[in-house]
């Protein structure tokens, strides 16, 4: 009889193959390419929430449940472990697939540009961009003699910054390490550049504050800046007891302002960031061997492509659908 017995996909892992056909819809040559961008930030907007609901619960059930049995929590242990592989498999594709997409829209006129790329002129008007809009919004949290990173929710995105100062005589060769948060809910993760012989030129936040790191750390001495990028998912499945004496409305606002204090279960960062200082964020972060810690490209928080500029560009959206009445 178990040798017939059908072979069931367990519910979670199944999910993981539903969204990546997103992730394959994103890979069509048919697909616009700006349509593209939308379903990629679709794919990852799906596998934050999966995994601060599902993959929260499963770890729950692996480590701490004292209900669950022995079968029970084996079977959480072996879908995590599927659920890491596929989602490291699918990573790779999503990385490589951004990549395609970035460079097919340099061929249409528009360019993705980094810090390393601008011209003078664009260097310019970045340095007034920050002094208009971001002054003020960004404030660092230095790392040195903090136990655990401070509450600042899992939907925004981070960058860790190593600072060095050159050794002098009065003091010695010195780093220094801090956290900046990008306000992206005001300003938006993406600045449109002035054009240049028609080719518009769009920067992501993160590179804007990589242009700006000189000022905002201006009159510490520091000689070098290094930022990279880094983003983690927090636990945010809510347990609703069963006293009577609290209403279920109650129970369902204290289980929402508890998700803002809940521990982070996946850690995506930049894979270039030196060891010394994904040590110190993994650390603060407090993410243990059954979390997902993954190592990424440059940019995370992938949901922002939703909001890509369209940049006058119909023709690369699929045509506006007319309701019929």
């Amino acid at each position: 009889m178990k040798d017939n017995a059908p072979k069931l996909i367990p519910r979670d892992v199944s999910w993981m193959f539903f969204n990546h056909r997103l992730l394959q819809e994103a890979d069509k040559p048919s697909v616009p390419l700006l349509q593209k961008l939308h379903f990629l930030g679709i794919y990852s907007r799906n596998l934050d929430e999966f995994f601060r609901v599902r993959v929260a619960s499963l770890n729950k059930l692996a480590q701490f449940d004292p209900e669950a049995s022995k079968p029970q929590r084996e079977e959480a242990k072996a879908a995590l472990k599927k659920i890491n592989a596929l989602n490291l498999r699918y990573n790779k594709e999503y990385i490589l697939c951004v990549h395609n997409v970035m460079e097919s829209l340099k061929a249409e006129g528009i360019c993705i540009v980094t810090e390393q790329e601008i011209t003078s002129e664009q260097r310019q008007y970045i340095h007034l961009y920050y002094k208009k809009h971001l002054s003020g919004l960004i404030y660092p949290v230095w790392l040195k003699g903090l136990r655990q990173m401070p509450n600042v929710g899992d939907e925004n995105l981070l960058l860790a910054v190593r600072l060095e100062r050159k050794p002098s005589a009065e003091e010695a060769h010195r780093k220094d390490y801090a956290v900046l948060e990008l306000p992206v809910n005001q300003t938006g993760r993406f600045l449109e550049l002035p054009q240049i012989d028609g080719v518009r030129y769009i920067m992501y936040l993160d590179d804007v504050v990589r242009v700006s790191l000189p000022c905002i750390f201006a009159g510490m001495g520091y000689d070098t800046f290094q930022a990279y990028s880094f983003k983690f998912t927090q636990d945010a499945e809510m347990e609703l007891n069963t006293d009577v004496r609290t209403s279920r409305m109650q129970k369902i606002a204290k289980g929402l302002r508890s998700r803002r204090l809940a521990a982070p279960i996946r850690l995506i960062y930049d894979k270039d960031m030196p060891k010394d200082l994904l040590r110190r964020v993994v650390d603060r972060l407090d993410v243990n061997s059954l979390d997902t810690i993954l190592a990424a490209g440059r940019y995370n928080n992938h949901k922002d492509l939703m909001e890509f500029p369209s940049c006058g560009r119909a023709d690369l959206l699929f045509p506006p659908q007319v309701p019929i009445l």
